[in-house]
């Protein structure tokens, strides 16, 4: 996923702030950001999208396209 998360990070670099936490390296902070946006995480990956608002819009466990993730956040930006 991470080539994915590169790409979408540059084509949006204006727009989006993605996050990246290695659960390997920081457990803590998975389980506190799990904690603040009363999240669940099953899979790895785990993939969250939030808007603007702080509101988790879709969740993802495991593998998704780029296409998808691409057109999930087009909506969210478009619905700002």
């Amino acid at each position: 996923m991470e080539p994915v998360i590169q790409a979408l990070s540059e084509q949006y670099q204006n727009e989006v702030v993605f996050l990246v936490i290695d659960v390997d390296k920081d457990n803590s902070a998975v389980t506190k950001l799990a904690q603040d946006f009363q999240l669940w995480y099953i899979a790895l990956p785990t993939i969250i999208l939030i808007d603007g608002k702080g509101q988790v819009v879709k969740q993802y466990g495991g593998i998704v396209t780029q296409e998808v993730l691409a057109e999930e956040i087009e909506e969210i930006i478009k619905n700002k």
